[in-house]
């Protein structure tokens, strides 16, 4: 399987799960969409539940299980099962592939979604089993919400795709400003303690009141017992 290849898998409509989540006429269905967008966009922008791939916002799959919340809509895992390898001589696990389903607090199906993660993705290549595994229910949760939800999140301005479902490419991403901007001229290097090039005089020291007094005798101060004319 290449690079951007995955594979989901979708078997549930989804007109079934919006007459039944969002209300009876097509007014009340719009009008409590929109509110919920409203309420979500925000949330996902301050919380940074999304990436931005190709110039668009895909929302990680916290974000699409915060909109199933606020519909009353979770997803469950049915079964995850491992994927053997293209070639007779891989050895180990090459890959999972995971059913998901999303449900109401009622039991009702509204949603799922099959799919995998292999060693065949470059990213997930050199990755523990766990993750594999792990990966494969992400992918297949998120789709599965997305199934009945989807125009929900688009409502609230962003992808209808889940981010876990993209695969992102060298080419994909948008150079950051940093990388794009010429490099700044080298600065002009500065010495620290290197003597001018002319040498500084300072002035003389100010002249002090007993150097230009003359030197006293020996004899000076006479003795105590001199008589002093």
């Amino acid at each position: 399987m290449k690079d951007s290849e995955l594979t989901v898998i979708e078997d549930v409509p989804s007109e079934v799960a919006t007459t039944d989540l969002l209300g009876a006429s097509p007014g009340a269905r719009l009008d409590e969409a929109t509110r919920i967008s409203n309420l979500l966009s925000p949330i996902i922008r301050e919380k940074a539940l999304s990436v931005s791939i190709s110039g668009r916002e895909h929302v990680l799959f916290e974000g699409w299980t915060l909109l199933g919340s606020l519909l009353g809509v979770f997803p469950s895992t049915e079964s995850v099962v491992e994927i053997a390898g293209p070639s007779a001589d891989d050895a180990g696990v090459y890959g999972f592939e995971a059913r998901v389903v999303a449900k109401t607090l009622g039991g009702q199906v509204v949603g799922a979604a099959v799919a995998r993660c292999t060693r065949g993705e470059r990213q997930w290549a050199n990755r523990d089993e766990f993750a594999l595994a792990s990966m494969a229910q992400t992918r297949a949760g998120a789709k599965a919400l997305r199934m009945p939800l989807g125009f929900v999140m688009q409502l609230a301005g962003y992808a209808a795709t889940p981010a876990d479902e993209m695969v992102i490419a060298d080419a994909q991403v948008a150079p950051s400003a940093s990388a794009s901007a010429p490099p700044s001229p080298p600065r002009p290097a500065r010495s620290f303690g290197s003597r001018p090039s002319s040498p500084l005089r300072c002035p003389a020291p100010p002249s002090r009141w007993w150097a230009s007094r003359p030197t006293p005798p020996s004899w000076w101060p006479p003795p105590p017992t001199a008589r002093r004319w």
